[in-house]
């Protein structure tokens, strides 16, 4: 499970040159984390991301269904 991190007093600059939607700082299907005191800066598209699950799906198809510990989460 991904959780418990840390991101903190960091500088991010200058990233998404290559890829634009690229963000400095990403949490993805992640819990109980600390981001802070950083200086996030000079990005085209965004500083911090914190995102879930776009589509929930049972069935095993669509965005990283294969991630979810599906049956800890019941119906």
């Amino acid at each position: 499970m991904n959780r418990d991190n840390e991101i903190t007093d960091n500088v991010v600059r200058k990233c998404g040159r290559l890829y634009w939607h690229s963000p400095g700082i990403w949490a993805w299907q992640s819990g109980h984390n600390l981001i802070a005191r950083n200086h996030v800066y000079d990005l085209p598209y965004t500083g911090i991301a914190v995102t879930g699950r776009a589509v929930w799906s049972h069935d095993g198809r669509g965005e990283a269904a294969l991630t979810v510990r599906w049956p800890e989460l019941g119906k």
